[in-house]
């Protein structure tokens, strides 16, 4: 995963408007994540988990609002919009602490290759914020690891599950978005192939423009 993160991390970040691009899209990830964490909250009937969601949420906000300030400092509008999944009724409580787990080490190590990228490009203010952000994404993966131990009784056997999870997730986005490039692309297509046979009708039966007199009417003869 490295590798493949820090080989996206220079095609992505080669420019202020690409880094721009990616900070809004940490930023709504982040938010995604803070609605999902504060319905886990509200669903957890253990006090003691729900309070930890509760302050992973508003780590979340927090992560959401730090890169969506330096997404509009780097020339975008900072909007986010992001919706939250259902995770904790559709995953149960033990997948869903594995997937979350899972995707707090993740970040992890992709925070860490980020900053050393931008760093490496000069951006040290963009790279300074994934380097603030890695304590609380190191106290997630902590803290829920934790909780899947107290809760299931395979942990590892949960983190599989999540893993081929999330997988199936990430190859329906993938074939979501190839469809949807398909369509674009069989669209142009077919609007390139029409376009002669429309400008040969337009040539053999041009339009009339302005007024058109109608034939005077005949009366009876």
């Amino acid at each position: 995963m490295d590798l493949w993160t820090a080989a996206a991390s220079r095609l992505s970040l080669r420019s202020p408007a690409r880094v721009a691009a990616r900070m809004s899209a940490f930023a709504r990830a982040e938010r995604g994540s803070q609605l999902d964490m504060l319905l886990a909250a509200s669903q957890t009937q253990d006090l003691t988990l729900a309070s930890q969601f509760l302050r992973h949420a508003h780590d979340e906000s927090r992560h959401a609002r730090a890169f969506a300030n330096r997404a509009r400092e780097l020339g975008e509008d900072g909007w986010i919009h992001a919706d939250g999944g259902r995770l904790l009724s559709q995953l149960g409580p033990a997948k869903f602490l594995a997937f979350v787990h899972q995707g707090e080490a993740r970040a992890i190590q992709r925070f860490l290759v980020i900053q050393d990228t931008l760093t490496q490009n000069g951006d040290t203010r963009s790279a300074a914020i994934f380097g603030a952000l890695l304590d609380d994404e190191t106290r997630h993966a902590s803290y829920t690891r934790t909780a899947l131990d107290s809760v299931a009784e395979n942990p590892a056997a949960e983190l599989r599950k999540a893993r081929r999870w999330s997988l199936w997730q990430g190859y329906r986005r993938l074939t979501a978005s190839t469809a949807k490039g398909l369509h674009d692309a069989g669209a142009w297509l077919l609007y390139l192939s029409l376009f002669p046979l429309a400008f040969w009708l337009r040539w053999v039966r041009p339009v009339r423009s302005g007024w058109v007199e109608s034939a005077p009417e005949r009366g009876p003869q």
